[in-house]
């Protein structure tokens, strides 16, 4: 009698693959550790950010997303490069355009 097949009983071809995987970890407070009113989308002033970068060609622009909690109100800022300095530098203008009680803190998107 013959037993079922499971993927143990199966020969694995070729090398076993790892993760190429080498961006950087984050080292800041998770996203869980929010504030209630910030997860509950009670008050106003609450942003969460996003960065989306093309896999086409070897461009180093992105564009910048910024959507405040409550409103759902959306800023989108192409740049040019995206390092640190710049995206901060730009992040920083157009929230610095907006009335000052509508900024109150920025949670960014920590994904790879």
């Amino acid at each position: 009698m013959l037993d079922k097949v499971t993927s143990k009983n199966l020969r694995r071809k070729g090398k076993k693959r790892k993760s190429k995987e080498n961006r950087g970890k984050f080292n800041g407070k998770s996203i869980k550790e929010r504030d209630i009113n910030v997860n509950d989308r009670i008050t106003l002033g609450h942003w969460e950010g996003d960065t989306i970068v093309s896999s086409r060609g070897k461009s180093k622009s992105c564009l910048i997303t910024l959507v405040e909690r409550v409103s759902r109100f959306t800023l989108a800022i192409l740049v040019k490069n995206r390092t640190t300095k710049v995206i901060n530098k730009n992040v920083s203008y157009y929230l610095s355009i907006l009335p000052k009680n509508i900024v109150k803190n920025i949670t960014f998107d920590r994904g790879k």
